[in-house]
């Protein structure tokens, strides 16, 4: 009978120690659980702001279809474009009327206006008067390469001369810059056609004369390729290589 205390005493330490110990798993649980909860909290959050934004690009490139279908629409919708055929340019200055000789066709210089007397030009070219007009004709083979139409070296000497001409003996008077081709067509240069080529030709002499002191506000550029031929028809390669030239003309008066 004396070992029923004692018993009992054993019986209510162990029950104590049990209870501590599940009171110490119970907060070790109750810390983990918090832990969770605010992880969960956390991922959560960051759920919605990806959501957010996944939803903000959806938007973006709904509106970037919608563009791209209004603007397939009207492409759809809006009437063909009709080519327009280029126009040639109307020469500035009357041309030279035709000697009538009937047989090559070769406009002879003419001497009228201007008194008659010297233009300055002689010695640079084959040199015209008619109409109030000045004309200095430059062989084109002369001035620059086959197909090409940068200015030779050997001809920049003569377009400053020419143009030292213009500045003292027409000071203010209009110049105009003509362009001629023959009548082959453009086949290995990379010109698109001989207007084009004609047009560069003149526009690159007009910037030779310019930067002797030609005034450019005074000075027209004219492409014609061979729509103003001095020979024609064309039958041999002299007659082409006569119409190829480039004309700088003074207008000194009507």
């Amino acid at each position: 009978m004396a070992l029923a205390p004692v018993a009992a005493v054993l019986i209510a330490a162990l029950t104590g120690c049990e209870d501590k110990q599940l009171i110490r798993e119970n907060q070790d649980l109750r810390g983990i659980n918090e832990k969770l909860r605010i992880d969960n909290d956390s991922l959560q959050s960051d759920k919605r702001q990806l959501n957010q934004q996944v939803d903000s690009l959806l938007l973006k490139i709904q509106q970037k279809d919608d563009l791209i279908t209004r603007l397939q629409n009207t492409i759809a919708t809006a009437p063909p474009v009709q080519p327009v055929a280029p126009t040639p340019p109307t020469p500035p200055v009357p041309p030279i009327t035709p000697s009538g000789d009937g047989n090559t066709g070769m406009r002879p210089p003419v001497s009228s206006g201007h008194g008659g007397g010297r233009t300055g030009f002689e010695g640079e070219g084959e040199v015209s008067q008619a109409n109030g007009v000045v004309t200095l004709t430059l062989q084109g083979d002369v001035v620059f390469a086959s197909g090409q139409a940068t200015v030779r070296s050997e001809a920049m000497a003569k377009l400053a001369r020419v143009a030292q001409t213009i500045k003292t003996q027409y000071p203010g008077k209009r110049v105009v810059v003509r362009g001629h081709t023959d009548s082959d067509p453009i086949v290995k240069s990379h010109w698109k056609s001989n207007w084009e080529l004609s047009q560069a030709r003149a526009q690159n002499v007009a910037d030779v004369l310019a930067k002797n002191g030609v005034s450019r506000n005074l000075v027209e550029v004219v492409g014609l390729a061979d729509t103003d031929p001095r020979v024609s028809p064309e039958k041999t390669k002299a007659d082409k290589s006569a119409n190829r030239r480039v004309e700088v003309q003074v207008v000194v008066g009507r």
